[in-house]
């Protein structure tokens, strides 16, 4: 089903010759990771029609999104249907602008008021010491629960600090897969990564 998706009907037939029936599952899921992170090229209504059938594979409450070779999952992340709209490019420039320049500071040090919460979640005091000076954590990044691309803001409640490997990254794959080709004004229905909290994971 996911090569079926990749790479239509026709092509599926020749590559599923190399599946065969001693095959064990586990194999077959890389195989299928594999088979989606390796064709970049792999965009829009397909890319998200191989990520459904990588769902039906693992498990339809579990979130599972390709990255390189590796199907990632994301614990008490929730996908679900939204339309997204291309803004325009010189409003997106100007939101960014004033996340590096304020907003993702401001976010960190308002984390860091917490303490207790950043000890809980396994930040060390080089960490945290970090945090509370406006400054994000080595492997961690600032993201936007919905994209400046769209109609996110950078209000706090829509920011999360963010482990990098895998979870940023694979999320990021993801939105520009799904958005790919789209012009400022367009609108799409995608797939979208929804989570709770203001530190992940």
């Amino acid at each position: 089903a996911v090569v079926e998706a990749v790479v239509g009907t026709k092509g599926a037939g020749a590559a599923v010759k190399t599946v065969t029936t001693s095959t064990k599952f586990v194999n077959f899921t890389t195989k299928a990771g594999q088979v989606v992170s390796k064709l970049k090229v792999v965009t829009g209504a397909k890319y998200t029609e191989a990520v459904k059938a990588i769902k039906g594979i693992f498990g339809k409450k579990k979130t599972i999104l390709p990255l390189r070779n590796e199907m990632i999952e994301l614990p008490n992340v929730q996908m679900r249907k939204f339309n997204y709209i291309k803004r325009a490019r010189e409003a997106v420039a100007q939101l960014r602008r004033d996340f590096n320049n304020r907003a993702r500071s401001e976010f960190l040090r308002h984390l860091g008021q917490n303490e207790d919460l950043l000890r809980r979640k396994g930040f060390s005091e080089v960490d945290i010491a970090r945090i509370k000076n406006g400054q994000c954590p080595d492997g961690y990044q600032v993201h936007h629960k919905y994209s400046l691309d769209d109609g996110g803001t950078n209000d706090f409640d829509n920011l999360v600090l963010i482990r990098n490997e895998p979870y940023h990254k694979a999320i990021t794959v993801h939105q520009n897969r799904v958005t790919a080709g789209m012009g400022a004004g367009d609108s799409r229905t995608v797939d979208w990564q929804t989570m709770n909290g203001s530190i992940y994971p």
